[in-house]
């Protein structure tokens, strides 16, 4: 997701110095630490017992979370009392997704846990989104680290962890995790050459092989960045220059962006400032026009569709395979729907997002820069095209 201090940095053509984001890929030749764990199925008993919604298409359902509550209570459809304002590292707030199929989810809490929500199809054909449980993902750290960003390369999640240099009381280094099936395991991220004293602070996936790493040391009060790129092919790390490193991530316009986002492109009438997923997990940033005055977004591509998400709530959906898009899109067929999304709060941005096949969801928070206050998710079932 895209905070402010993002848009600070993308605004300097990424000098990637306050990094604090938001959506998992492929491990190739990856190592992992024997730490692994694994992801328990909530029992049926457990899941009559939990919050539910009735979902009707085309519609949002604004879903709250009060974060005074035990996680198995702090959904609710009825605003909660303003909370108080914190740094969003801390602030305990619905914070990315993370799609286990079609039809199941994993919605991660920042400093709490993770909630599996699924879809039921009723005998009258009506849709519910149950919160089957709180579920604990062992030796995965989440209420000591922020959630940070997740990506996605075929069967394999990806899941970032983070210390804010700036807003966290102790800054320790950054963890990466492969949710596999119903196993997790601890990415080894490499040690930046040729010096020791730098560890990892953020991931960019350029590639499905290739992830630029930004590394960092602090020492008396200041901190110091450096840059590398990881083949994980061939676990080659190769140190890059700041230029380097920023020329790789510099934006660009629709037009140089793959094909199922383009089409959501040609329409999108305002400037705007996109982190976008391609289909294989790696990252572009995407500017059709004066950056100062983009309205920052995300937008993603997968088995299920292309989106694109403002931070006012705006946001274009083209689902179905990136495949089948094409193939619609070359008989003029299919159009983006196109709404926004709104919250009765008096600030709010809309953060991270997931398109699953019949489901669209984002999530939320009242806006304090750099502190976040009441939080949620809002729900949209797909209406049939």
């Amino acid at each position: 997701m895209l905070h402010t201090s993002r848009k600070l940095l993308l605004h300097s053509i990424l000098l990637l110095a306050v990094l604090c984001f938001t959506s998992l890929q492929y491990t190739g030749c990856t190592k992992t630490k024997n730490n692994s764990g694994s992801v328990p199925e909530p029992d049926e008993h457990t899941k009559q017992q939990k919050f539910s919604v009735q979902l009707i298409p085309g519609e949002q359902s604004i879903i709250y979370f009060d974060n005074a509550k035990p996680l198995e209570q702090a959904f609710t459809l009825t605003a909660p009392e303003p909370k108080e304002f914190l740094p969003y590292p801390i602030q305990k707030r619905p914070a990315l997704f993370i799609a286990m199929n079609a039809s199941t989810l994993l919605l991660l809490v920042n400093r709490v846990g993770f909630v599996q929500l699924s879809l039921q199809q009723t005998k009258n054909a009506s849709t519910i989104l149950h919160f089957d449980t709180s579920i604990t993902v062992e030796n995965v750290p989440i209420n000591t680290y922020t959630a940070g960003a997740t990506w996605q390369i075929h069967e394999h999640q990806y899941l970032l962890l983070y210390k804010d240099h700036i807003l966290d009381s102790n800054w320790l280094q950054t963890t990466v995790y492969d949710f596999y099936g119903d196993t997790v395991s601890a990415v080894e991220l490499p040690a930046f050459p040729g010096n020791s004293s730098y560890s990892p602070y953020w991931v960019f996936p350029t590639d499905k092989n290739i992830w630029l790493i930004q590394y960092r040391f602090a020492k008396d009060d200041r901190s110091y960045t450096a840059f590398a790129q990881w083949n994980r092919t061939f676990n080659k790390i190769s140190e890059l220059a700041k230029s380097s490193f920023e020329k790789l991530l510099i934006p660009v316009g629709f037009d140089k962006a793959p094909e199922p986002v383009q089409a959501i492109g040609r329409i999108i009438n305002i400037p705007v400032l996109l982190e976008y997923r391609k289909a294989d997990g790696s990252i572009l940033y995407i500017n059709n026009n004066n950056i100062d005055d983009a309205v920052l977004g995300i937008a993603g591509t997968n088995d299920f569709g292309t989106y694109v998400l403002l931070e006012d709530g705006r946001y274009w959906l083209l689902p179905g395979s990136p495949e089948w898009q094409t193939q619609q899109r070359s008989t003029n067929l299919t159009e983006p729907i196109q709404g926004q999304f709104s919250v009765p709060l008096e600030d709010v941005h809309f953060k991270s997002a997931l398109l699953l096949r019949t489901l669209f969801l984002t999530s939320w928070e009242e806006n304090g820069i750099p502190d976040t206050g009441r939080s949620g998710i809002t729900v949209m079932l797909i209406p049939e095209q």
